[in-house]
Protein backbone atom coordinates (compact mmCIF):
# COMPACT_ATOMS: atom_id res chain seq x y z
CA UNK A 1 0.00 0.00 0.00
CA UNK A 2 3.23 2.14 0.63
CA UNK A 3 4.46 1.72 -2.36
CA UNK A 4 0.98 2.48 -4.31
CA UNK A 5 1.07 5.48 -2.15
CA UNK A 6 4.73 6.92 -3.26
CA UNK A 7 5.99 5.73 -0.38
CA UNK A 8 8.98 3.83 -1.34
CA UNK A 9 11.15 3.66 1.73
CA UNK A 10 10.51 0.94 4.29
CA UNK A 11 9.60 1.08 7.47
CA UNK A 12 7.53 4.69 8.25
CA UNK A 13 6.05 6.55 5.52
CA UNK A 14 7.29 10.62 5.89
CA UNK A 15 5.38 13.02 4.36
CA UNK A 16 7.16 16.44 4.56
CA UNK A 17 4.51 18.87 4.68
CA UNK A 18 3.68 17.10 7.56
CA UNK A 19 6.66 18.55 9.38
CA UNK A 20 5.61 22.21 9.02
CA UNK A 21 2.50 23.05 11.75
CA UNK A 22 0.71 26.25 11.42
CA UNK A 23 0.59 28.96 13.34
CA UNK A 24 -1.93 28.57 15.99
CA UNK A 25 -4.41 31.58 15.13
CA UNK A 26 -4.23 30.03 11.48
CA UNK A 27 -6.02 26.94 13.07
CA UNK A 28 -8.58 28.69 14.76
CA UNK A 29 -9.72 29.85 11.71
CA UNK A 30 -10.31 26.59 10.81
CA UNK A 31 -13.10 24.47 12.94
CA UNK A 32 -13.88 27.70 14.95
CA UNK A 33 -16.04 26.83 17.30
CA UNK A 34 -14.26 23.42 18.01
CA UNK A 35 -12.21 24.87 21.12
CA UNK A 36 -15.43 26.77 22.42
CA UNK A 37 -17.25 22.94 21.84
CA UNK A 38 -14.71 21.78 23.83
CA UNK A 39 -14.59 24.02 26.57
CA UNK A 40 -18.52 23.74 27.15
CA UNK A 41 -18.08 19.96 27.20
CA UNK A 42 -14.88 19.71 29.67
CA UNK A 43 -16.83 22.29 31.72
CA UNK A 44 -19.69 20.60 31.89
CA UNK A 45 -21.05 23.52 29.86
CA UNK A 46 -24.02 23.42 27.17
CA UNK A 47 -23.39 19.63 26.61
CA UNK A 48 -23.44 16.65 28.26
CA UNK A 49 -19.62 15.57 29.34
CA UNK A 50 -19.09 11.96 27.71
CA UNK A 51 -15.97 10.30 25.74
CA UNK A 52 -17.17 10.37 22.30
CA UNK A 53 -17.82 13.58 22.33
CA UNK A 54 -14.11 14.82 24.05
CA UNK A 55 -12.62 12.01 20.96
CA UNK A 56 -15.02 14.10 18.35
CA UNK A 57 -13.85 17.42 19.27
CA UNK A 58 -10.07 15.73 19.36
CA UNK A 59 -10.16 14.65 16.39
CA UNK A 60 -11.50 17.37 14.52
CA UNK A 61 -8.99 19.82 16.24
CA UNK A 62 -6.30 17.35 15.03
CA UNK A 63 -7.79 17.68 11.58
CA UNK A 64 -7.93 21.62 11.14
CA UNK A 65 -3.60 21.29 10.97
CA UNK A 66 -4.03 18.24 8.05
CA UNK A 67 -6.82 20.02 6.52
CA UNK A 68 -4.45 23.51 6.31
CA UNK A 69 -1.12 21.09 5.28
CA UNK A 70 -3.02 19.26 2.70
CA UNK A 71 -4.70 21.82 1.30
CA UNK A 72 -1.77 23.91 0.33
CA UNK A 73 -0.63 21.12 -2.72
CA UNK A 74 -4.52 20.68 -3.27
CA UNK A 75 -4.95 24.37 -4.19
CA UNK A 76 -2.16 24.14 -6.73
CA UNK A 77 -4.09 21.26 -8.04
CA UNK A 78 -7.57 22.57 -8.09
CA UNK A 79 -6.78 26.59 -8.13
CA UNK A 80 -10.06 27.25 -9.45
CA UNK A 81 -11.90 25.06 -6.86
CA UNK A 82 -14.80 27.32 -5.03
CA UNK A 83 -13.55 26.57 -1.82
CA UNK A 84 -10.21 28.42 -2.11
CA UNK A 85 -12.24 31.24 -2.67
CA UNK A 86 -12.69 31.30 1.48
CA UNK A 87 -11.38 34.17 3.43
CA UNK A 88 -8.79 31.45 4.98
CA UNK A 89 -7.13 31.06 1.84
CA UNK A 90 -6.74 34.78 1.10
CA UNK A 91 -4.99 35.40 5.19
CA UNK A 92 -1.55 36.54 5.30
CA UNK A 93 -0.91 33.63 7.94
CA UNK A 94 -2.12 31.29 5.15
CA UNK A 95 0.18 32.69 2.34
CA UNK A 96 3.25 32.94 4.77
CA UNK A 97 2.38 28.79 5.89
CA UNK A 98 1.94 28.00 2.00
CA UNK A 99 5.04 29.14 1.16
CA UNK A 100 6.85 27.30 3.93
CA UNK A 101 4.74 23.94 3.11
CA UNK A 102 5.85 24.13 -0.58
CA UNK A 103 9.69 24.48 0.58
CA UNK A 104 9.44 21.75 2.57
CA UNK A 105 7.78 19.59 0.20
CA UNK A 106 9.70 20.50 -2.91
CA UNK A 107 13.39 20.16 -1.00
CA UNK A 108 12.27 17.00 1.63
CA UNK A 109 14.55 16.31 4.10
CA UNK A 110 14.29 12.77 5.22
CA UNK A 111 14.57 12.86 9.27
CA UNK A 112 15.85 8.70 8.85
CA UNK A 113 18.68 6.95 7.02
CA UNK A 114 17.76 5.38 3.98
Amino acid sequence: MRIIADHHHHGQYFLSRASITPPQKLISLVFPKADRDYANLSRNGDYEPSLSGRGFLNLMKHLRTVFLQDSVLFRDYHPDHPNFAHILFQHSLYTRFAAEVKTAYENPVIPYNE
